[in-house]
């Protein structure tokens, strides 16, 4: 049940980003960053990280942007791909 409701979390996460829907990405992204701690699956949090971070930095919130920026970059340190050390740039 754990892997269903991630992977459903981060295609809604995606989807609603793509859509524009910025404060509803925040809040999702939360709920996904909670969940992927929850069940250590790094792949979500870093995905609830970069989404909350592009939607920080479109609503003009560029502090709190910074601050999921450092927080996908401690996870990708430890636990990250080529492909996630590419979104940090």
């Amino acid at each position: 049940m754990g892997k269903e409701l991630l992977s459903s979390l981060q295609t809604e996460v995606t989807q609603l980003r793509a859509e524009g829907k910025y404060q509803e990405t925040i809040e999702k992204a939360s709920e996904l960053l909670e969940n992927g701690t929850l069940y250590n699956d790094y792949k979500s949090m870093l995905i609830a990280h970069i989404n909350q971070a592009a939607s920080y930095y479109s609503i003009g919130d560029i502090e709190e942007a910074f601050a999921s920026m450092e927080q996908y970059e401690e996870i990708t340190q430890v636990h990250g791909d080529d492909a996630d050390y590419l979104q940090l740039y």
